[in-house]
C-alpha cells in the first residue's frame, strides 16, 4: 500500500513487533520523505526471493527506475540487469543489527560503490537493507596515487584521502 506520492506506508520501524510508533505524532510522512529523499541509494530485498520490498528514489536511479510499481522486481534484475541472483550476492553473511560493509565496482558503469547491509525483519519478512554510497571519485583517486607511486605502501600507514563538498542552506 502506498500514500499519494507512492511511497510504501510504514505501520511503524522495520524490525518491531507492529506498533504503530508514529501514528500519535503524525511523523511518518516526515520520516518517509527523509528517506526517500536521502542522497544515498537505499533498498530492501527479501533474503529467500530476493524480491525489492522496499527502494528510494536514489536507488531508483541508480538502476534506471522511473515511477513504475517494483512489486514482483527481483535486485538482480532492477539493478544488474540479470535472470539469475549474483554470484557475488553477501546476503547470507548478513546478520539481524550487524552492518556488513563491502565495495563493489560495476562491470556495466565502471562505478565504485560503498553498500553497507545488514539483516533484518521487514513486516514479518527475513530481508536485507542495503544503503549505497557512490565511491567512485575516491576509489579513482586512490588508483591513480598508486600507480603514480608504484605501490600503496609508499603511503605512510596513516595518509587518507578524504573528498569534501560544501553544501551551502537553501536560501
Amino acid at each position: 500500500m502506498n500514500d499519494e506520492k507512492n511511497r510504501p506506508l510504514f505501520t511503524g520501524l522495520p524490525g518491531t513487533d507492529g506498533a504503530d510508533l508514529f501514528s500519535e505524532s503524525g511523523d511518518t510522512g516526515v520520516y518517509q520523505d527523509i528517506i526517500m529523499d536521502s542522497p544515498t541509494a537505499i533498498y530492501v530485498c527479501d533474503c529467500a526471493s530476493c524480491e525489492l520490498l522496499y527502494i528510494n528514489s536514489s536507488a531508483r536511479a541508480l538502476c534506471g527506475l522511473g515511477e513504475e510499481d517494483i512489486h514482483g522486481r527481483k535486485c538482480y534484475e532492477a539493478f544488474m540487469h540479470r535472470d539469475s541472483p549474483c554470484s557475488f550476492c553477501e546476503r547470507g553473511r548478513l546478520e539481524p543489527g550487524v552492518f556488513y560493509s563491502r565495495s563493489y565496482k560495476s562491470q556495466i558503469t565502471g562505478r565504485t560503490f560503498i553498500l553497507t547491509g545488514k539483516r533484518l525483519s521487514w513486516n514479518g519478512k527475513d530481508a536485507h537493507i542495503e544503503y549505497v554510497a557512490d565511491d567512485t571519485a575516491r576509489a579513482s583517486a586512490l588508483e591513480a596515487l598508486q600507480k603514480s607511486s608504484g605501490s600503496r605502501s609508499a603511503f605512510p600507514p596513516a595518509t587518507g584521502i578524504f573528498q569534501a563538498t560544501l553544501i551551502s542552506p537553501a536560501q
